[in-house]
């Protein structure tokens, strides 16, 4: 209201001067008089330019006031967004623990929701063990494979330090970085209870790919996502557990049976052999009255050392009761896993177990009965049982020896 006052005010003394410039400066009249009215006009004129000056100014500052709200409203709008990006992501990673709280998937899915959080080329993940610096656990999106250097490394593990760099060519600790492309480096660790558990680290290829929003937002994630690592973690320790042996670190008999229905589906379907050879350690019941139940617990996790360090990765041992072992042999043939135990055999013949010079023999060995799907049965408790049998020959036959093949 005041600012259209001083608009119509404006107005008014434009008016006037028109009005006097019509009205008297055209008339004859004294110097003096003409004097005065051309002043009286320069006044009014003068006047109300300044008003409008004024005005313009106000309007002026009303603009630059609504600019700035304007881009508040913008940046608090983008806040919002991230925020609500935030969430999004934290939600996409909660619903991966809903469907399968397997630690590598859900590693997978927080990778790849964080890359597209922050837009950035490459991206680390790591969970290390708890006795030094070498990951258990790694997952790597992008399109290169970068290690981030053992300096960094300390600096964010044992110090639980946050790293944003602008441009990595300019540190010199930073020039194995710039040498593969990446010139922006956002790193945040991952913490369950004060104690630093792993890292997420985003690379960019541009300076300056990150901010410090995308440091605090990264920071936020990280608080979030070591939550659920913990509890995904928690669940994989749970769920080895249930189908560990707890004194040989072997799988049990429960998680064996399953695995082999799994494994004779497999080989059906892709027609492919299976072996599986049955173990027994020889007059381990005298062993065991004569040296005590501690050294036969000893003799039976050394075997199990043995049964590992003689094997593939791919095949699976599990300790199948007391003294007796179990080897799945998937895609090999029976002449195959013969060569497999009967260096197992001789391995366990070898080594030396306290007080096993007081068993016939003055030696601890083991028996081994070998079968194969599906040559010796169409399921895996034909094949099972024929392993049995066969193992139960070679004790019958002396000891110390693998049987591929029934008597006679």
């Amino acid at each position: 209201m005041k600012r259209f006052l001083s608009l119509f005010f404006s107005a008014f003394l434009l008016a006037t001067v028109l009005f006097i410039n019509l009205r008297y400066l055209h008339q004859p009249v004294d110097l003096l008089s003409s004097r005065i009215l051309v002043a009286l006009v320069d006044i009014i004129a003068g006047a109300a330019l300044l008003n409008l000056l004024l005005i313009q100014d106000y309007h002026r500052s009303q603009i630059n006031r609504i600019e700035r709200e304007q881009q508040k409203c913008q940046l608090q709008l983008s806040d919002h967004s991230r925020e609500s990006g935030l969430l999004s992501t934290l939600n996409e990673i909660i619903a991966i623990f809903g469907e399968t709280p397997d630690l590598d998937a859900i590693l997978n899915r927080i990778a790849e929701a964080s890359i597209r959080f922050v837009k950035a080329d490459n991206l680390i993940l790591q969970i290390y063990g708890s006795e030094d610096l070498s990951y258990f656990s790694r997952v790597v999106k992008g399109q290169a494979v970068v290690e981030l250097g053992e300096e960094l490394l300390e600096e964010t593990m044992l110090m639980g330090t946050s790293t944003l760099i602008a441009n990595t060519a300019s540190f010199p600790r930073y020039h194995f970085l710039a040498s593969n492309g990446f010139l922006s480096l956002l790193v945040v660790p991952l913490r369950i209870r004060s104690t630093n558990v792993g890292l997420i680290a985003v690379l960019g290829k541009e300076t300056n790919a990150f901010t410090g929003s995308d440091l605090e937002f990264m920071s936020t994630l990280a608080g979030q996502v070591s939550l659920i690592i913990e509890n995904a973690t928690l669940f994989e320790k749970t769920r080895r557990l249930s189908m560990t042996d707890g004194l040989t670190n072997l799988f049990n008999r429960r998680y064996f049976e399953e695995f082999l229905d799994q494994e004779i589906r497999k080989a059906e379907k892709d027609v492919t052999p299976l072996s599986i050879a049955m173990i027994d350690l020889d007059d381990f019941k005298k062993f065991n009255d004569r040296n005590g139940h501690l050294a036969g617990d000893e003799a039976l996790r050394c075997i199990a050392r043995t049964l590992r360090q003689g094997t593939k990765g791919r095949d699976i041992i599990a300790r199948y009761g007391g003294e007796e072992f179990v080897i799945i042999f998937p895609q090999t043939l029976p002449a195959n896993a013969f060569l497999v135990c009967e260096n197992l055999r001789r391995a366990v013949e070898r080594q030396p177990f306290p007080g096993e010079t007081l068993q016939p023999g003055c030696n601890l060995t083991i028996s081994i009965g070998l079968a194969a799907y599906p040559d010796d049965g169409q399921n895996s408790r034909l094949v099972l049982e024929k392993a049995d049998a066969r193992l139960y020959e070679a004790k019958r036959l002396g000891r110390n020896r693998v049987v591929i093949a029934d008597a006679g």
